[in-house]
């Protein structure tokens, strides 16, 4: 990581875990301070059904943690569609 800025992650993190898919990225943005740029899937998993958390997001490593908004095509943490 020695001289990296930014730190760029695509996931496809479920939705029963949202909370954690924040937290971990806050996470890597401060204890690495660096930016990170956050890509995550929309939709739903074609076998369980769950919903992915989408959520994308830019964490800076030095603001303070608060909720980033919904777009209107990211599911419900607690929905499967």
């Amino acid at each position: 990581m020695r001289g990296a800025r930014i730190i760029v992650c695509a996931s496809a993190f479920l939705s029963p875990r949202l909370d954690h898919w924040e937290f971990f990225i806050r996470a890597r943005a401060a204890e690495n301070q660096v930016f990170v740029v956050a890509s995550g899937q929309v939709g739903t998993e074609p076998v369980s059904g769950i919903g992915f958390v989408g959520r994308s997001m830019i964490a800076d490593p030095g603001a303070p943690s608060s909720p980033q908004p919904r777009t209107s095509r990211e599911s419900s943490p607690h929905t499967s569609t």
